[in-house]
C-alpha cells in the first residue's frame, strides 16, 4: 500500500513539474519571425530559460524588448554570464509574442562584430572567445 501511495505521489509531482515548463509555441508565434537591433540592458543566464533585455530605438523612441532564450544548461557551453555586457550592440531574431508585446523567443543573437551567440553555429567556442577578447581589449 505504501509503495502505491509513493508511486502515485511521484506521478502527480512529476506531472506538475512538467506542466510548469511550456512550449515556445504557447506564448510565441512560431510561424512568424521578427528582427530587432539594439543595446543590451541586461542578461540573465538562468533555467529554465535565460533572458536578454535590450533597448531598441524606433523613430527616435527607445523601446525595451525582452527576449527569452534557451536555458543556462543549453547556453553555458557557448555563453557565459559575461559574454554580453550592458551597452553591447546586438541584433536578435526570433518568434514574436502572440500578444504583440515587445517580447520574443530568441532564435539568433548576433553581436556588432557579427558573432552569432546561440548554440548550433560552427566553431562557436572560437568565435565567442574572439568576441570576448575584442570587447575586453577594445579592438
Amino acid at each position: 500500500m505504501q509503495i502505491a501511495t509513493v508511486a502515485v505521489a511521484c506521478v502527480v509531482l512529476s506531472g506538475a513539474a512538467m506542466s510548469a515548463h511550456h512550449s515556445p509555441a504557447e506564448p510565441y508565434d512560431v510561424s512568424r519571425r521578427v528582427t530587432v537591433s539594439g543595446t543590451v540592458i541586461e542578461t540573465r543566464l538562468m533555467n529554465p530559460h535565460a533572458a536578454l533585455s535590450i533597448t531598441v530605438t524606433v523613430g527616435g523612441v527607445a523601446q525595451r524588448w525582452d527576449i527569452e532564450l534557451p536555458g543556462a544548461f543549453t547556453l553555458t557551453p557557448y555563453w557565459a554570464a559575461t559574454t554580453l555586457a550592458a551597452g553591447d550592440r546586438v541584433t536578435v531574431t526570433g518568434w514574436p509574442a502572440r500578444d504583440d508585446s515587445r517580447r520574443m523567443f530568441g532564435r539568433s543573437v548576433v553581436t556588432a562584430t557579427r558573432v552569432e551567440l546561440l548554440p548550433g553555429a560552427v566553431n562557436r567556442d572560437r568565435y565567442v572567445e574572439q568576441y570576448r577578447r575584442e570587447r575586453d581589449t577594445g579592438r
